[in-house]
């Protein structure tokens, strides 16, 4: 395996209905140093028997005890990733196919080291499947910090970070990339 290990994390609640389809686009990325983290915050569906079906072993599924909110399992889901970088997915999202190699160019570039988080926009589907609208990310500046965050609707934000260093090292500076489609 090449490269740093990216933990896939899916923060889930019942989303059998989409849940299948959102693993598949993540252990169908070409860039194999991936670990999919699914963590089922008891799900009152057969979403936790869909994804415990699944047997490739880059796959881990984690059942919380007792229900610990929406941002409560995605703080679960950063204790329990192993990889140098974090991509959330949620359960009714797909990955495109190259999304993982091409979050990880700015990292890999001339300043990458410098970068703490990278934001990127989603394409939205129709009942079809079929492609209909583009949602670019926004960044705008919010404070003394550099901090930038995304404005969109709810449950959009930053995608994809670093464990260590800028962002979760609280380090004054911070540069962000926006990836474009």
């Amino acid at each position: 395996m090449a490269g740093p290990l990216v933990s896939v994390c899916i923060p889930v609640k019942s989303m059998a209905r989409t849940i299948c389809q959102t693993v598949e686009s993540a252990i169908a990325q070409p860039y194999d140093n991936i670990e999919v983290l699914v963590v089922d915050n008891c799900s009152e569906d057969e979403t936790l028997e869909l994804v415990s079906a699944f047997r490739d072993p880059r796959i881990k599924v984690v059942r919380n005890e007792t229900d610990v909110g929406v941002y409560g399992n995605h703080n679960r889901c950063v204790e329990l990733a192993r990889g140098e970088f974090l991509k959330f997915l949620h359960g009714d999202d797909l990955l495109k196919a190259d999304c993982v190699e091409r979050m990880l160019e700015p990292f890999r570039g001339t300043g990458g080291e410098q970068i703490g988080l990278v934001a990127c926009g989603a394409v939205e589907l129709d009942q079809a499947g079929v492609e209909f609208r583009w949602m670019p990310v926004h960044l705008e500046r919010s404070g003394s910090r550099e901090m930038f965050f995304t404005k969109q609707s709810p449950g959009w934000g930053i995608s994809w970070g670093r464990r260590r260093g800028p962002y979760f090292g609280r380090q004054q500076s911070l540069r962000v990339e926006a990836s474009t489609r």
